[in-house]
């Protein structure tokens, strides 16, 4: 299932297997504005000269920049709004280059759903319920990972244990 934004922000719950797919890129502006934010002044995010001398060999968009695309929809659009961004692993493949498109894909992993039963160890039971999502970014043009990881989400009204 790969359901659009439109649908999404009406949806009510989201499933075990459920994905979605999100296309981007960054321009200059964008990463001139996360500089300026965040302090990371690396010259290879910066400077031409610097980053054609670096390991990648070109300016590259700041990891932390591109991650910041996994909090974008999984606060807006899948699972949506009320979602609350717990944790995400992240491992940094390739460069993200300015001005390419790329996608990022989400699959629902996993979900937790609190059980109704009082008697269970409290070390087993999760507060509230939560979804283990896939993360990842993807150059359009090659199909080669980027960046992977996973998220830890909650959201009470949006997930349902009920595998897609």
């Amino acid at each position: 299932m790969e359901p659009n934004a439109s649908q999404l922000a009406y949806s009510l719950k989201i499933s075990i297997g459920d994905m979605f797919t999100y296309g981007f890129s960054f321009c200059q502006k964008d990463l001139e504005d996360f500089i300026a934010l965040s302090g990371d002044s690396n010259n290879i995010h910066l400077d031409r000269a610097a980053a054609l001398k670096s390991p990648i060999g070109e300016m590259a968009v700041p990891g932390l920049l591109t991650a910041l695309i996994f909090s974008r929809v999984l606060g807006t659009l899948f699972p949506g709004h009320g979602t609350v961004y717990r944790s995400q692993s992240l491992e940094f493949l390739r460069p993200v280059i300015l001005g390419k498109r790329y996608e990022a894909r989400f699959r629902v992993l996993k979900i937790e759903i609190p059980p109704t039963d009082p008697n269970r160890p409290p070390s087993t039971i999760p507060k509230r319920p939560r979804a283990t999502v896939e993360t990842i970014v993807v150059d359009v043009e090659t199909g080669i990972v980027c960046l992977k990881g996973e998220a830890v989400v909650l959201n009470e009204k949006r997930l349902s244990h009920v595998e897609s």
